[in-house]
């Protein structure tokens, strides 16, 4: 009863925009922009002009939320919800309504498909294992506005032929067949497909080659659908505000395609583009000024997903090895900036700084900074730096900011994700200046821990808890750590001074040889001198996942390093007999995925006998023999969540 009075008490241009909620399934997260783009894609937005309808709509969903119709998710540093979801009453009643008023028709295949054709304005396939099915007979949908086809109906879905006024379309899971004819959607003005993607298989989507006959075309949503190559007529867009793709491949015919679009569609809002493991450096130098872009998104994976999710590691590889030349203050109107670039630099730092009505920035950079990139309170010529920011994140191996007094002013929100080995190693300190953001409301930070000495990270959490106690706005700080199994233990003996002699004795007869392998990981070594190698614990799998030992000192003392890298299953331990001692070290240099310049395989001869391959022999060989009255006694290395190098520490016999 009170829904129903609520619902009667709305304005009338409202009403349409809370019953097409009803094609959205329960407990669905709804974007902010994906449903102001379809209501507008289906006139249930009227305004005097095109230009002015995104901002009524944006009203329209503030007054949803304003009367509780709809929850609103991922507020913002500026307290607007980039996202909403229906609960469970609400939408019971509006799919009700929807009903009733012959807005929406779900099909699930429970019941019969309705038979007056004319009464379906947007249908909801959700379903392909029901009972019933769309009659093969139906050839014509002639009122159906928008079409919604899950994954659970993709393989009962018609063609798309037999709706010739579509303006709404999206498709779940679908193939290049399943679009057929999509080309021919000529009221086409929503466009969103997705797929199933696995990283190991390059199963992309083929747009159909006449796609720029759609001259109506607002939203081309392809991130969650990976694509083989541009189609070149996709040239003849003129009328697209949002563009959201996820590249398969990139040849020289992609990037024409692509650089040659971009530059006819003059009134673009929205630019996503998606490259695992792909350079758009192509684009670096782009002759493109889209005065109206206000949100712009280049990365190697979707938004959504987390940085340090289990089994994750630092990139080593991003879409652009540094920030676009057309990335500057001429975009008067971006708001929303998220990119990964390979190098961050000063002057970067400065450029985004005149922007006017950037609120929110998200920075992920592959390399450290030799110094810590500064971010001032004023820019020369133009007042205040960074004058609309309102949130901040800010990811790096090695977290290199430098707040000075009177920064950002407006920001209130600010996330930093980072290695504190790395930052320890690079920067000395976790010391940012947070004290100085006086508007900050909120702190979050994620560390990665692996290779890091538990007092480093204990340094590194006391660093800002300190900056937001002495920042005056107090702000909330939220700490997470991650991969705390992968810290190196606290396990540095102390040598007593009648030991200093003998090890200074055992300084001179050692020698290092190595390392080989690449430079990711923290440096790793051990710190008492090594007389005896006892045993060599090796954890492996495709690759060498991480190397443990034990050895004895010149006193006959045993000491345990390691393990060197993420310690998992296939657990395999050498010890060492009596007489027995290494001779030969030989592996493999190598990559996985995207990281690159790993130690793949590693087989330890002795006198005595042959140990591995451990790990998988791939990639660049390697060999390291000692002479017939030496040995190997000990070992260092890098290693992060893999081994990264080996070297070897040889004494005489």
């Amino acid at each position: 009863m009170i829904l129903s009075l609520s619902y009667r008490d709305m304005p009338s241009q409202l009403r349409p925009c809370l019953l097409y909620l009803s094609l959205f399934p329960e407990d669905h997260i709804i974007g902010r922009d994906e449903l102001i783009r379809r209501w507008i894609a289906e006139d249930l937005v009227h305004g005097n002009q095109d230009d002015g309808l995104y901002e009524l709509g944006d009203k329209y969903f503030n007054e949803l939320i304003n009367r509780s119709m709809i929850q609103p998710i991922d507020v913002d540093a500026f307290g607007k919800a980039q996202a909403c979801k229906v609960h469970d009453l609400v939408l019971e009643f509006v799919t009700f309504m929807s009903a009733e008023e012959d807005f929406v028709t779900i099909f699930n295949g429970q019941h019969p498909f309705p038979s007056q054709a004319d009464s379906i304005h947007r249908l909801s396939l959700r379903n392909s294992k029901g009972k019933h099915f769309i009659p093969r007979a139906t050839n014509r949908l002639p009122h159906v506005r928008t079409l919604v086809v899950s994954s659970g109906a993709i393989d009962s879905m018609p063609s798309l032929s037999i709706f010739p006024v579509l303006r709404v379309l999206e498709i779940e899971q679908c193939t290049s067949s399943d679009i057929r004819g999509v080309e021919n959607l000529v009221h086409l003005r929503y466009l969103r497909l997705s797929q199933k993607y696995h990283y190991y298989y390059n199963n992309c989507i083929e747009l159909p080659e006449g796609i720029g006959k759609l001259q109506f075309l607002q939203t081309l949503d392809l991130k969650e659908a990976r694509i083989k190559e541009l189609p070149s007529t996709v040239v003849q867009f003129r009328h697209l505000r949002v563009v959201e793709i996820l590249l398969g491949q990139c040849d020289k015919r992609f990037e024409k395609h692509l650089l040659q679009c971009l530059r006819n569609l003059m009134r673009l809002e929205a630019f996503g583009i998606i490259a695992p493991d792909l350079s758009l450096d192509f684009m670096l130098q782009l002759d493109w000024a889209p005065i109206y872009l206000q949100r712009f998104t280049a990365s190697p994976r979707e938004r959504t997903k987390h940085i340090l999710r289990r089994g994750s590691v630092w990139p080593v590889f991003s879409p652009f090895s540094r920030l676009p030349g057309w990335l500057n203050s001429s975009l008067s109107c971006l708001s929303d900036l998220s990119i990964m670039v390979t190098t961050l630099r000063q002057a970067d730092v400065e450029i985004l700084a005149y922007f006017p009505a950037l609120h929110s920035v998200n920075l992920e950079v592959v390399e450290a900074t030799g110094t810590r990139l500064e971010i001032n309170g004023s820019v020369s010529g133009a007042g205040h730096a960074f004058p609309c920011l309102g949130s901040l994140k800010f990811a790096s191996r090695a977290v290199g900011l430098a707040f000075r007094p009177g920064a950002m002013q407006k920001l209130q929100k600010i996330y930093l994700c980072f290695d504190v080995a790395e930052t320890k190693d690079v920067h000395g300190d976790f010391n940012l200046g947070l004290e100085y953001l006086r508007s900050l409301t909120t702190v979050n930070v994620e560390i990665d821990c692996r290779c890091a000495r538990f007092w480093e990270i204990e340094a590194a959490e006391a660093a800002f808890r300190n900056a937001t106690k002495l920042n005056p706005n107090c702000p909330t700080l939220d700490l997470e750590r991650h991969f705390e199994e992968e810290m190196t233990p606290d396990r540095e003996e102390e040598i007593l001074p009648q030991d200093l002699q003998g090890k200074k004795e055992e300084d001179a007869l050692l020698s290092r040889v190595g390392p080989f392998g690449g430079n990711g990981g923290r440096a790793q070594d051990i710190r008492v001198p090594p007389h005896r190698l006892k045993s060599v614990t090796i954890c492996s799998k495709d690759i060498v996942r991480s190397l443990a030992f034990s050895y004895t000192d010149h006193n006959g003392q045993q000491h345990s390093t390691g393990p060197w890298g993420a310690s998992t299953s296939n657990v395999s331990t050498i010890h060492l007999g009596p007489s027995e001692h290494l001779i030969k070290v030989s592996g493999t240099v190598g990559s996985l995925f995207a990281v690159h310049n790993l130690i793949t395989s590693l087989t330890f001869v002795t006198n005595a006998a042959s140990y591995g391959p451990f790990g998988k022999p791939r990639g660049v060989p390697f060999v390291q023999p000692v002479q017939s009255n030496s040995s190997i006694v000990g070992f260092f290395g890098r290693s992060g969540a893999y081994l990264d190098a080996i070297g070897f520490y040889v004494r005489p016999l």
